[in-house]
């Protein structure tokens, strides 16, 4: 049952991300600008961060869909106990 949890929260994880990196226009028309994106990355900062935070959202389903959280947290808990 664990498996299954895990194939869809990677999907869902990937999912999103592809979502954002795609619609990224829309959703900048819709809610605007972020502020501290433009303020740090410059002009366009906007959908820069939304490409890197797509990005950054499907790498991280396919890890939760190879186990590499697992092995994190696994690393993590030997280390200070469970």
């Amino acid at each position: 049952m664990e498996i299954i949890i895990k194939i869809f929260q990677g999907a869902l994880l990937i999912a999103s991300g592809i979502a954002l990196i795609k619609f990224r226009r829309e959703i900048d028309n819709w809610f605007g600008g972020l502020d501290f994106a433009e303020k740090i990355l410059g002009p366009g900062g906007t959908m820069l961060f939304m490409v890197l935070f797509g990005s950054f959202l499907t790498f991280s389903g396919v890890i939760v869909w190879a186990g590499g959280f697992d092995v994190i947290g696994n690393a993590i808990a030997s280390i200070f106990g469970k």
